[in-house]
Parts: C-alpha cells; structure tokens; sequence
C-alpha cells in the first residue's frame, strides 16, 4: 500500500517539472501553501492501475484542525471518513470497464482509535478540573497553531486505462468547505493540470 500510494507522489513529482514552467510555479505556490476552502487531488495510470489521491486540510472537511477531544468532533471525523470512503459518490469516471479495488483514508492526525485512552483522559478530569482546564488553554494555543490534512486514496482496476477520458469529481456536493480542487493527473503518454470548483468539475484526460 506504501509503495502505490508512493507512485502517485512520484508522479505529482515528475508532472510538476514537465508542466510548462509558468503554469507549475504557479501550481506550486499554491499546493505549497495551507489554504482553507482549497484541496489537492492527483491522478496517475500506470498499466491497469488508477490511483486518484485527494489531500484536503481538515477544515474543509470537518470544520476543526485539532484533534478531536470530545464526543461531537469523534463522531465528525467519523463521518467524514465514511463520506471518503463512499467512492462512488466522489468520484465519476468515463470508463465502466474500470473497477473500484481500495480505498486506504488517513485522519490519524484527528482521532485516536483506542477508547481506553480516552476514558482515561476523562477520569483525570475529573480528579483535579483546575489543572485540566489550564493544560486546555496551554493546548487550544499549541492547536492553533497546527494545520491537519486528512489524505484519502483511491485505487482502480482498468481494463484499458487508455480509453479513460474523463474523471468528474463531486467531492463538491459531500463536502461545502472544499471550494477549489487543484489536480495534477499524469499517464504513459498524457499529463496536465486543472483547477477543478463546484461549477467545473470534470477532468479532461484527452
């Protein structure tokens, strides 16, 4: 799972040098930057393999950077991860003959998955309020101060990757917080790059 999700990084890689010069430093400037309301996609064929990659800061997911700390925010992440994995409703693709093989979301940054851990985290509250509630202040400072990006992979089976022409993306309608999608795409013999919004929202591949 490392090395295909690798793939797709290598590929952002190499797309960003081959783009003309202009319309990579652009690119560039903006991917390298944490900005709310926009998210990153990257598409790479390879044989019979599609990999669609989408990384979004979590605010447009989930309206909150942190990690989640209360019963509200888990079940935010939650469902927010769920809305990731429901590919069908994200993702439209020219081609019937491709299949649906994997989807891996990553929010570790947002929850962590043990509930002792947070029990425990409740017991101590309890014993000693004064002293939580100023390592909460001490902690809201250090929250602020961190961007979280929640990353969501995609993986394809494609008879003939070729005969893809287009990917419609409706990330749009599941998540409001998301206003621009910056996509990188690359295969054997195309690359390119486009900057997707509600209103304009299917890729091109030819």
């Amino acid at each position: 799972m490392k090395t295909q999700r690798l793939n797709v990084l290598t590929a952002s890689l190499i797309l960003a040098i081959i783009l003309p010069s202009s319309q990579a430093s652009e690119q560039a400037i903006e991917l390298g930057s944490h900005v709310h309301g926009l998210a990153e996609l990257n598409i790479a064929t390879e044989g019979k393999t599609l990999e669609i990659q989408l990384i979004s800061p979590a605010m447009n997911l989930l309206g909150f950077e942190h990690k989640a700390s209360s019963k509200e925010e888990r079940a935010a992440v939650e469902h927010g991860e769920s809305q990731l994995h429901n590919h069908e409703a994200l993702f439209l693709l020219s081609n019937e003959q491709c299949v649906h093989t994997m989807t891996t979301v990553d929010v570790s940054d947002l929850i962590e998955r043990t509930e002792s851990s947070a029990s425990d985290q409740d017991e101590h509250d309890g014993h000693d309020e004064d002293e939580s509630e100023s390592e909460h202040h001490h902690e809201n400072h250090a929250e602020a101060d961190k961007h979280s990006d929640v990353t969501a992979t995609y993986q394809y089976r494609c008879e003939n990757t070729t005969s893809l022409s287009s990917i419609t993306v409706n990330v749009f309608d599941s998540f409001s917080g998301i206003h621009k999608l910056d996509v990188m795409w690359i295969s054997t013999s195309h690359q390119g790059g486009v900057t997707l919004t509600s209103k304009n929202r299917t890729i091109k591949l030819k």
